[in-house]
């Protein structure tokens, strides 16, 4: 691992750690004030493909007013190949998962991250918790206008 691989992924860890997942991820948010506390970092695991942080996301899928799901997590794998582009926009693949599973269930038994690093795509897999273990389609917050977004 060189020096300048070790400080681009830093960076790119500190500034996703740092909240501003959403602006890497969509360019600029529309709402500064979401940036400032969206996420925080629940968990870092580095594999021998990557680092999947785990965010508790404040305007993630869930909680969502009217539903019982309460999961807020959002899981986000850097693979070791990652590198920030000098434009500091993130290419970004989101994966939801299906019903009567959920984004972790998913992200281990469909190999996603595995998935993901043998591509050799330079972005990140970003796996939200959408319904926890049920037959629901539902997309909570981001059903909403700008939901995405402000994820």
């Amino acid at each position: 691992m060189s020096n300048s691989h070790d400080w681009t992924r830093r960076r790119f860890l500190k500034t996703a750690a740092a909240g501003a997942l959403g602006t890497s991820l969509l360019g600029r948010m529309r709402r500064a004030e979401a940036t400032v506390e969206a996420a925080e970092v629940a968990d870092i695991f580095e594999g021998s493909r990557g680092v999947t942080l785990t965010f508790n996301m404040q305007h993630g899928p869930f909680p969502c007013r009217g539903s019982s799901y309460r999961d807020n997590r959002t899981f986000v794998f850097v693979p070791h190949h990652f590198r920030l582009p000098a434009s500091d926009r993130v290419d970004t693949v989101v994966h939801f998962h299906g019903h009567n599973t959920t984004a972790e269930e998913a992200m281990e038994r469909h190999e996603l991250r595995e998935q993901f690093y043998d591509s050799c795509q330079n972005g990140i897999l970003v796996m939200p918790q959408g319904p926890d273990n049920a037959e629901d389609s539902s997309g909570g917050n981001l059903d909403r206008e700008d939901g995405f977004l402000d994820f």
